[in-house]
């Protein structure tokens, strides 16, 4: 995490400015109010693939062609506001930003975008940067030089925004072997959010990974239902069972055992968490769909080497003490 908490007032905005051109593309930042200026980021690289949180107070970015020419690679920009509103001008289109859009713009024409708050409060939103060459789309829908608009609340869109959304805020969990694949998954939502807008028809292991990212956010939305198995995880798909177990072989782990890792996770968040002391074990794993005590006892041992009851006064009373 990046922030401009720890800069001198008067330093901020200029220390923000060289921030943004170091960490995503050069770029000119301008800020109406500099010395009112506040910003933070939390940054990583998923393969290729590079995500972005950002949070700061109004600000206008102009990409020029002195900037494009300091810069080799031909990037696909992917912003999601999350708070605020602004605009993207690109080539003869002007297209509006909000929290219900996903806009795509390329980085190899200039361009200029404007975010503003809401109410004078800060702007927030997701951003993507992945090199074209990786995309599977037609040369003439990768060589576009004007901006796309799609929705965020709906389809690919929506599954687009709550992927990288999960990524952002769990980015210090996942191994360095799942980084890579987790950016292919990027790609793939991104070509087939772009390829459905031409009717254009993706690659069937690209369809297949979306189809794969479209289940895992299913089981997560459906996490504390005690009903979720793979018989219902395939009917709400329309695939069979066999069918979804096969998109599983490469997760390392059956369809069953991912829903068990992932609700045991929560629990084992849940059990650290001084807020949630006062209820008891099974009532947490309740909570994420394991309503058998004993079931949720042997399954927290294997997977951690301690009962639930252990683990929370291990780490509570540890963050007590410290």
């Amino acid at each position: 995490m990046i922030h401009t908490d720890g800069v001198a007032p008067a330093e901020r905005f200029e220390y923000w400015r060289h921030l943004v051109s170091q960490t995503l593309l050069p770029l000119e930042v301008v800020s109406e109010s500099p010395a009112d200026f506040h910003g933070e980021m939390r940054s990583m690289d998923f393969g290729a693939v590079h995500i972005s949180k950002v949070s700061c107070s109004d600000i206008w970015t102009h990409r020029t062609m002195k900037h494009i020419r300091q810069s080799e690679p031909e990037l696909l920009q992917v912003a999601i506001p999350l708070r605020g509103h602004g605009a993207v001008v690109q080539g003869r289109e002007h297209v509006a930003m909000g929290p219900s859009n996903i806009v795509v713009y390329n980085s190899w024409n200039p361009y200029s975008v404007l975010t503003t708050g809401d109410d004078e409060s800060t702007i927030q939103g997701i951003f993507a940067m992945v090199p074209r060459t990786m995309l599977h789309l037609p040369e003439t829908m990768s060589e576009r030089c004007t901006p796309w608009v799609f929705s965020s609340r709906e389809g690919v869109g929506a599954l687009l925004l709550g992927f990288l959304g999960r990524l952002v805020t769990d980015a210090d969990r996942f191994q360095h072997g799942e980084v890579t694949r987790l950016g292919v998954t990027v790609l793939d939502l991104l070509t087939m959010l772009l390829a459905g807008e031409k009717g254009t028809t993706p690659p069937p292991d690209t369809r297949q990974r979306v189809l794969l990212a479209r289940i895992h956010a299913f089981i997560h939305r459906r996490l504390a239902d005690p009903a979720l198995s793979p018989e219902t995880i395939a009917a709400a798909h329309n695939i069979s069972v066999r069918a979804l177990h096969r998109l599983f072989l490469t997760e390392e782990r059956t369809v069953a055992a991912w829903i068990r890792a992932l609700r045991l996770d929560h629990c084992r968040r849940d059990l650290a968490n001084p807020q949630l002391e006062g209820r008891p074990a099974h009532a947490v794993a309740a909570r994420w769909g394991l309503t058998d005590a004993a079931h949720f006892t042997r399954a927290f041992r294997t997977a951690y080497g301690i009962t639930p009851q252990a683990y929370r006064r291990l780490h509570i009373s540890g963050r007590a003490r410290a």
